[in-house]
């Protein structure tokens, strides 16, 4: 016969090994919630690694493709400025942000760009290099990161909304370690500091945004070097015959002008403009005893004259900048109808800027003193050139040309 305590302790082990079972049980069902929720968390991670790797990839493109014709366009430009620190919000999440360049006339950096930051305060802000936290990330070249700027004794030039006390990273747009601008982005409040590969991708991001602004930078300044070396030409043109040089001048800016009411793009305006300041430039290889001959030309004469179009041809070609601003001087003469020179071109076959300059050059002949004859007036030259239309001139721009001359040529906002 078993005795009770023996039962007893039977009972008390039989016992502590179902609660053993049970808490391994536990356990075990412990371990698999946990594991299933850092497993969660890990796609969850991957997911918004994923996420943001998209981002950075389309941000990518967007820059690529609003920067390639942003140098010739000053609204293109203001665009590529814009989705530059669009695409940045939208790869970190941030409430607001800002692109700064240096202006290195005035040795400050300037809003160009900005999201949901008021006009007033985009328009006021001129920051020196090493001057708040923007300064100093651009100064020094490096991130600068700050959790509460509102508290910060360097953030002084962003005041007034509640989202600009939102945590703050100062990134330098550098090419080849010299700083020419920088992007600042704020934090959503709840952040407080940001990932490694939100970092990473945003270094990414900043360094292709910053050799695309390099490379307008570089076109803008062989630009002006190329802006300077028409207005080289004009002042040579006008140093040998001052009124020529006046009317290239006048007709520079009717031709651009005209461009614009046509609705062509500004680098086709700019070539315009440049074919008409210059589409007599060859007149300085042909006999001045022609040039102001009071009498008709004979043929022989008229023949000469004709090469000035081949001359100024020869000195733009070269340049490369200048391609088809020399086309446009080469055809200025060539008739709507086929019927003038050098290769008796008709119609649309005719450069557009070819068929302005020569309504232009025409009309600035007419209205001006000539050796052979006075200048006529403002009908007679108008009765002139509706004549030639469709013959010597363009009929859809013959109208055009006139409109803004009867207007007297009012500035297009």
């Amino acid at each position: 016969m078993i005795s009770k305590s023996i039962i007893f302790c039977i009972g008390i082990i039989i016992c502590l090994i179902i609660l053993c079972l049970v808490l391994i049980q536990r356990y075990s069902d412990l371990s698999e919630s946990y594991d299933e929720l850092e497993s969660e968390r890990r796609s969850s991670g991957n997911k918004d690694k994923r996420s943001k790797f998209d981002l950075l990839v389309a941000g990518l493109a967007a820059i690529q493709k609003t920067g390639a014709g942003s140098a010739a366009e000053t609204a293109q430009r203001e665009n590529f400025y814009q989705t530059i620190v669009d695409c940045a919000c939208s790869l970190i999440d941030a409430s607001q942000g800002s692109l700064m360049l240096i202006d290195y006339e005035r040795e400050e950096l300037a809003i160009v760009a900005a999201r949901n930051i008021t006009s007033q305060e985009v328009l006021n802000t001129r920051i020196k290099p090493g001057e708040g936290i923007a300064g100093r990330a651009y100064q020094d070249g490096e991130v600068i990161f700050v959790a509460e700027p509102g508290r910060d004794v360097n953030y002084t030039r962003y005041r007034g909304t509640e989202e600009e006390n939102n945590p703050l990273i100062s990134m330098p747009l550098k090419v080849k370690d010299k700083p020419f601008g920088v992007l600042n982005l704020h934090l959503p409040s709840q952040e407080t500091s940001f990932t490694e590969y939100e970092l990473k991708f945003l270094e990414i991001f900043t360094n292709a945004a910053s050799s695309m602004l390099e490379n307008i930078n570089l076109y803008e300044k062989v630009e002006s070097y190329y802006h300077e070396t028409v207005n080289t030409l004009v002042r040579v043109i006008s140093a040998n015959d001052r009124r020529k040089g006046k009317v290239a001048e006048i007709s520079g800016k009717k031709a651009k002008r005209l461009a614009q009411e046509l609705d062509l793009d500004e680098e086709t305006q700019k070539n315009i403009e440049y074919a008409a300041l210059l589409c007599n430039i060859g007149r300085l290889g042909v006999d001045s005893e022609i040039l102001h001959k009071k009498g008709k030309l004979t043929a022989s004469e008229y023949s000469d004259l004709k090469q000035h179009i081949y001359m100024s041809y020869q000195i733009l070609a070269p340049i490369r900048y200048f391609v088809p601003v020399a086309q446009m001087v080469l055809y200025h003469q060539e008739w709507f109808n086929g019927a003038g020179y050098p290769e008796k071109l008709r119609g649309d076959s005719i450069p557009l800027g070819a068929r302005i300059i020569s309504i232009i050059n025409a009309w600035e002949a007419m209205v001006t003193d000539q050796p052979y004859r006075p200048a006529l007036s403002f009908e007679q030259a108008k009765a002139e050139l509706e004549k030639g239309s469709g013959t010597q001139f363009d009929p859809e721009i013959v109208p055009v040309f006139l409109k803004l001359e009867k207007a007297g040529w009012p500035v297009r906002f």
